[in-house]
């Protein structure tokens, strides 16, 4: 479901970054006369596109919900509400607009491929939310068998489809929801693609990037190198402006990491949160008797035997907790042993998931913010271009590395991330395009505001009880 309320969410940020510069709460609210409006009454057109205020409401009520939750005065405070008000309608009205822009342009309809693909994605989207609740259900069954799988089921998943949506909504009604969505997904995609497709970036706006950002990193990775590894990993993991310039003594590796299967044994920290109590006492006592010649000699030897015998319980307890992640290793080591290539052992063991078709980074010279345990680093320390490491064992799990090459220092030619540049430039043009388009729509004339019904809505506390 994440996809789905994606701009459920990114409606919760905005509205909690507005409610920062608002008033926190009076105490003492007064009670105020509840007014009911007609639900299908429109706050809003868009050619013949509708707001209803039932919609309208709706939405205000959940979110205004979420800043009386952070303090804010949503019964007295008018300047709050009214910026809530607008700020909800704005986001529903700029929905419309871009629905109604694509229809007079002929982007209302998809392709029976298009909906095929769509009735399989919502499909299955609706299975795993009914999936996760049902054991919801069935545990709470467990715990009382007065309750009824199916009527349970059904109070869980109004709860959920509220909680994302503001509206309670039936097994069949959220399938229809979630197929309404991205069928108008696809279409706004396809209209913003058309309304796009001339949006170009220049090669002198590229060079224009580069040389300053060359500029840049030069500066940054100089004074600090350190930071290079962290930077140019998350662009090759996560897509971004290129970084175009190295520091020195940076090296690639390919990676196999193996993590243990199960939790640690609540026991193991509890032996070492003892350990911390004792090292207190020992501490204290040692002090009194070297310092200050009282008792507690006797004492401070049973604290030492106390240390080992916990430390010895806790190797133990460590090593069944690792035990799983070295004989997976043991075997992937085997392999590589045996003649497969790393590459074909690390695709079928390693739990790595931020590792691109460059391997990763790693440096002996500097520490990074996100670097790697001085284990890794000291058997990769003893290898050549070509060689694998033995298996290595730390905090994380077990791992196996193997030195791919060494990364290049100095400045990334521009004809080697041109294409990355204007990628990233051509996001930025085509998001400040449609900006301004959807802006343009928005105050040419087709949009129409009822005001005061907008304003008119008041915030309704939710009963609790």
């Amino acid at each position: 479901m994440k996809k789905i309320f994606a701009l459920i969410f990114a409606l919760v940020m905005a509205l909690s970054a507005a409610a920062c510069s608002s008033t926190p709460a009076a105490e003492g609210s007064a009670e105020a006369e509840v007014v009911v409006f007609d639900p299908e009454a429109p706050i809003a057109t868009i050619g013949d596109e509708v707001i209803t205020f039932g919609e309208y409401e709706e939405l205000f009520n959940t979110y205004a919900e979420y800043y009386a939750m952070m303090g804010y005065d949503m019964e007295n405070d008018a300047e709050t509400v009214e910026s809530l008000q607008d700020f909800i309608v704005d986001t529903l009205v700029e929905e419309k607009v871009i629905a109604y822009q694509a229809k007079e342009n002929g982007y209302d309809q998809l392709s029976d491929e298009q909906m095929a693909e769509i009735e399989v994605t919502a499909a299955a989207e609706l299975e795993d939310m009914v999936t996760m609740l049902r054991e919801q259900a069935e545990a709470d069954t467990e715990e009382d068998s007065t309750i009824n799988v199916e009527e349970r089921l059904a109070e869980l998943f109004a709860d959920e489809t509220e909680y994302y949506t503001g509206i309670r909504m039936t097994q069949e009604e959220m399938g229809q929801w979630i197929k309404d969505y991205y069928m108008e997904s696809a279409i706004t995609q396809a209209f913003r693609e058309a309304m796009l497709a001339d949006v170009t970036v220049s090669d002198e706006a590229i060079k224009e990037w580069y040389d300053a950002a060359l500029a840049e990193d030069t500066e940054l990775y100089a004074a600090n190198p350190e930071y290079y590894k962290d930077d140019k990993e998350s662009e090759e993991l996560y897509g971004d402006y290129p970084v175009v310039y190295a520091p020195e003594g940076y090296k690639r590796m390919l990676h196999i990491l193996i993590m243990p299967e199960n939790a640690m044994a609540d026991e193991y920290y509890d032996k070492e949160t003892t350990i911390e109590t004792l090292k207190a006492e020992y501490g204290e006592l040692a002090f009194a008797v070297d310092v200050e010649g009282g008792e507690g000699a006797d004492r401070m030897k049973e604290i030492v035997s106390e240390y080992k015998q916990l430390k010895a319980d806790m190797a133990k307890l460590e090593k069944e907790y690792f035990a799983s992640a070295v004989a997976k290793a043991d075997e992937a080591y085997a392999k590589l042993n045996s003649g497969e290539s790393f590459e074909t052992v690390m695709a079928e063991y390693t739990q790595d998931t931020e590792q691109t078709e460059k391997g990763r980074l790693i440096s002996n010279q500097y520490v990074s913010d996100y670097d790697w345990s001085n284990e890794v680093k000291s058997e990769f320390a003893m290898l050549k271009v070509g060689e694998y490491s033995k298996v290595i064992q730390d905090e994380e799990g077990c791992h196996i590395v193997y030195y791919l090459a060494d990364e290049p220092a100095g400045n990334a030619e521009l004809d080697t991330v041109k294409d990355a540049i204007r990628q990233q430039l051509l996001f930025e043009a085509q998001d400040e395009e449609w900006i301004a388009l959807v802006e343009a729509w928005k105050n040419d004339g087709s949009v129409k505001l009822d005001h005061d019904l907008i304003h008119s809505l008041e915030y309704r506390p939710v009963a609790v009880g």
